[in-house]
């Protein structure tokens, strides 16, 4: 018989070489939820779980809810067995399968099939358990000879079509799930959602950590509100706040897009976070009702798949903030000037604007700016540090990768170098559309110095990351510059910013 208990379970994490308390106060408390304790000079122990105590039984669906870094994570991991209390007792009884890391132990440089084997068994899954479930893989991936492949050949898609494929092979008694998510093509999604159905369905008990309330309703009978590492049981699933990313973390992880409302569907409007029944988009943060009419469009799904397979977004579902950005660039289209992007990385959102411009891109240059490696740690601001993880994982070498992308593209330049000293090599003196996402407000106000006084009337200048909480510094820079010139930059739901230009410097 499936079975949880947990009594009174403290979980915690040392930190060592905590030289500053009073950083790590602010890292720890911005990032985790967690609280601190200082256990000598250098350690520095963040409490994740306080004195935890709840029972699950056959039949129970529990929804998890609160902000990021509440403590979600770490009492679905402290359920699976992944992490030991400190403090209490974990009584556990039931084959557990969790969906918290899918690819955990992937190696590039293995097949697929060795990568099957090696990441269910790190799952908890026997060897002789993946084996057998190799033929049920192959056939719902349906990558075929591509399995025999190392994984370094697979596009981002394939990666996510094996990771899930593997992630949710073996049908458990207990199901624990962080977050949902999107996985490749619009035909695999929904075989996806389909299987996820089954796994729900099938489990004894399920454990489910979203911020979406309308999975939590739809999903869950029981419902458990997670804050700085305290639980308490609610009545019934309740409406969840916007999750409000850690310092070190990236913008949220995506879930799925939804369909459109069917007529008459049932809406409770009073109230910032009352349910919303069938909204038409939720993914990256936003969650409507409004219409999302642009994601049947072919040209946009074009453009998006065009930039995805640049692997800019690793597997993140970010449709509305790369729509806005091509509307943008096509609405400056119709003026003087060329396009430039200051923040490229591997050039997802460049490479979806080449796509939807199609023809309206000849005649003008494309000017794409970056390092390509990443960061440089001397221009971030104490607070920046605090994420600079993110940015050393996800931003790693990629100039030639780019020439890659774009070496069809003879209107696109790729300049290499940090941004102001790179404008040297820029041979334009008119752009109409600026894309800025350098992620350090150094860079990023440096860039829009020299852009705006060269930037055409009625041309705009997109800001990619000022909205997210965590971009304090980046934002207030942009609002100071924004207030020199009579100005106010207009947050989007998106997370991004946008500056228009409606008159040259001195006109009244």
């Amino acid at each position: 018989m499936a079975h949880i208990r947990f009594e009174n379970v403290t979980v915690q994490y040392p930190i060592y070489n905590a030289h500053s308390l009073s950083l790590r106060n602010q890292l720890v408390r911005i990032g985790t939820g967690g609280r601190l304790a200082k256990e000598s000079s250098n350690i520095v122990t963040i409490t994740a779980l306080d004195s935890v105590s709840f029972e699950l039984n056959e039949g129970d669906t529990v929804g998890l809810v609160g902000h990021n870094g509440a403590g979600k994570t770490t009492l679905l991991r402290t359920m699976a067995g992944i992490y030991p209390p400190v403090v209490g007792e974990v009584r556990r009884q039931g084959k557990v399968s969790t969906i918290i890391e899918l690819g955990a132990g992937l190696d590039v440089e293995l097949s697929g099939y060795e990568n099957i084997v090696r990441m269910g068994m790190l799952l908890g899954s026997s060897r002789r358990e993946m084996e057998a479930a190799i033929p049920s893989i192959e056939a719902f991936t349906e990558l075929g000879d591509f399995l025999s492949m190392p994984v370094r050949t697979y596009s981002s898609g394939m990666i996510m079509r094996l990771m899930f494929a593997v992630g949710t092979a073996i049908r458990p008694e207990i199901l624990l799930i962080d977050e949902m998510f999107g996985t490749g093509d619009a035909a695999f999604q929904e075989k996806a959602q389909s299987r996820m159905q089954e796994l729900i369905s099938a489990a004894k008990i399920f454990v489910f950590a979203s911020h979406s309330p309308e999975l939590i309703k739809k999903y869950c009978r029981r419902v458990f509100s997670l804050e700085h590492g305290s639980l308490t049981e609610l009545n019934a699933p309740v409406s969840v706040a916007v999750a409000r990313p850690g310092p070190d973390a990236p913008p949220p992880a995506a879930s799925q897009p939804v369909s459109a409302p069917p007529p008459n569907a049932e809406e409770k409007r009073p109230g910032a976070n009352a349910f919303v029944a069938n909204p038409t988009y939720a993914q990256d943060g936003l969650y409507t009702i409004h219409c999302a009419d642009f994601m049947k469009d072919e040209r946009f799904a074009r453009a998006y798949a065009a930039g995805e397979a640049t692997g800019s977004w690793s597997g993140a579902a970010v449709h509305w903030r790369v729509y806005v950005a091509c509307w943008l660039a096509e609405r400056a289209s119709s003026l003087e000037g060329d396009l430039i992007e200051c923040g490229v990385n591997r050039g997802g959102i460049s490479r979806a604007i080449v796509s939807y411009l199609g023809a309206k891109l000849q005649g003008r240059r494309f000017y794409l700016l970056d390092t390509f490696q990443g960061i440089p740690v001397s221009i971030l601001s104490d607070r920046e540090m605090l994420h600079n993880k993110y940015f050393k994982e996800n931003y790693t070498e990629c100039y030639q990768d780019v020439l890659n992308t774009f070496r069809e593209f003879p209107q696109v330049s790729v300049v290499r170098g940090l941004v102001p000293d790179t404008f040297g090599s820029v041979d334009s003196g008119r752009f109409c559309f600026a894309h800025i996402d350098m992620n350090n407000a150094i860079s990023e106000i440096a860039a829009a110095e020299y852009l705006w006084p060269r930037l055409a009337v009625g041309g705009f200048m997109l800001l990619d990351d000022y909205a997210w909480e965590i971009n304090v510094d980046q934002r207030r820079a942009f609002d100071r510059f924004a207030g020199e010139r009579d100005m106010t930059v207009l947050a989007l739901p998106t997370g991004q910013g946008l500056l228009m230009k409606t008159r040259e410097a001195g006109e009244a």
